[in-house]
């Protein structure tokens, strides 16, 4: 076992299993709980592939033995955690915070539910329509609805799947779930040694047969929403191990985080064209800043004035800049928990899931999870002028779109601000 030592503030260990799996641990000897995730991050090209990436995330308890999987939520329920799939950003996801005692419970139950190379029609059938229900409940949403539509038409989001039979979804699931591409983190009050040598010998197994290449069709169904316009912008950034990153991030805080940020000054202070608004980093195929607010007035000049305020980061005053990077750092290093659609640059380092959190996305993302720390310390050292000229240089290729959901319809894009 290979183990990496963080300079400052944290320890952990790393094995890579010769499947290609990695598995970190980081005890905490403070914690009351303990905190496995597991990530995978598939190979996907094109919005159909991240779509049917989403839709398998709902799969991947559906076969789990019912006694076990509920004694266990029960057990998580008590230590104020909980276990649940998930979807984030082109990463497929399993976690679980319950007491360390039932750590080896909880690793046997993911184990189970990664290696199932066969699926029934009843738990296809299931997946698909807990799938449905979490789009539906997005297209209640104008405004997610609308980053939801506007990501598809970047090619940086999931389209929406069409239902499949048993013996495709079960090929769907071993193409996308490979251990080459898969991080398991364990974090909290966790015994190190006894954790990684566990978890090694239960996914040291997996060695999916691969599934097929074929194409997925992409749903004919319509998600209807409220008639609420939005706009949406984006700004595309650098990769998040380039040097350029900490400054790109430190401006995307500039214009969308807090009630210091461009977008609240300009379309909430002295417009009063929105309420609330959405701000975002996504990480699939390319990093791309998404911002976003539902409005009454989706015009023409509206969409002009967000441009406006997404662009100012690139002219702000050195003073201005200083308090977005104070917001990067404070979200980056102190929120105990994520704060919705802002993660994952908005969770902190505090809790065990969201240690677990972290291991995982730099590992899957940045090439290593000690880029971690790394990561903190160029963000901390970055100048205004460096924020600035980073802006700039992605500021020509921003897209901005205007939105109007009409009920039973679903949102619809209405014209273009290029």
């Amino acid at each position: 076992m290979m183990a990496l030592v963080a300079p400052l503030t944290f320890a952990f260990q790393v094995v890579h299993l010769e499947n290609g799996m990695t598995i970190i641990a980081e005890p905490d000897a403070q914690a009351h709980s303990a905190c496995i995730r597991l990530s995978i991050r598939p190979d996907v090209d094109s919005t159909v592939e991240l779509g049917a990436a989403e839709l398998v995330s709902f799969s991947l308890l559906q076969e789990a033995d019912p006694l076990d999987l509920q004694t266990l939520r029960q057990f998580a329920f008590l230590a104020g955690g909980k276990i649940e799939p998930g979807w984030h950003d082109g990463c497929i996801s399993l976690q679980a915070e319950l007491p360390a005692q039932n750590l080896d419970a909880a690793l046997t139950l993911f184990s189970r539910a990664i290696r199932k190379e066969e699926i029934g029609a009843a738990t296809c059938e299931l997946a698909y329509k807990a799938y449905w229900r979490a789009i539906n409940e997005t297209s209640e949403l104008p405004c997610v609805q609308a980053v939801r539509d506007f990501e598809k038409s970047l090619g940086i989001g999931p389209a929406n799947i069409a239902p499949m039979k048993a013996d495709q979804f079960s090929q769907l699931r071993r193409k996308l779930l490979t251990p080459s591409r898969c991080v398991l983190a364990m974090t909290g009050s966790v015994d190190g040694a006894a954790a990684m040598k566990r978890a090694s010998e239960l996914f040291g197994r997996w060695n999916p047969t691969p599934g097929s290449n074929s194409r997925l069709p992409k749903a004919a169904r319509s998600v209807g929403g409220a008639a609420i316009g939005t706009i949406v912008v984006s700004v595309p950034g650098p990769p998040l191990e380039s040097e350029d990153f900490p400054a790109w991030l430190a401006a995307f805080c500039a214009v969308g985080k807090g009630k210091t940020c461009a977008l609240f000054r300009e379309l909430r202070v002295n417009r009063g064209a929105m309420y609330t608004w959405e701000s975002r980093v996504k990480f699939c195929k390319e990093t791309t800043a998404v911002f976003a607010f539902p409005t009454l007035s989706p015009t023409e000049q509206i969409a002009n004035a967000a441009r406006e305020a997404v662009s100012s980061a690139a002219s702000m005053s050195d003073e201005q800049l200083q308090i977005s990077k104070t917001i990067a750092i404070s979200d980056y290093e102190s929120l105990p928990e994520p704060a919705g659609g802002c993660a994952p640059f908005s969770q902190g380092h505090d809790s065990p899931a969201s240690k677990a959190f972290w291991l995982c996305f730099w590992q899957l993302y940045g090439t290593s999870a000690a880029n971690d720390e790394k990561f903190l310390l160029k963000l901390k050292t970055v100048t205004p002028q460096e924020i600035r000229q980073t802006w700039s240089k992605f500021l020509p290729r921003m897209k901005v779109e205007r939105f109007l959901a009409e009920p039973g319809q679903g949102a619809g894009r209405q014209s273009t601000a290029e």
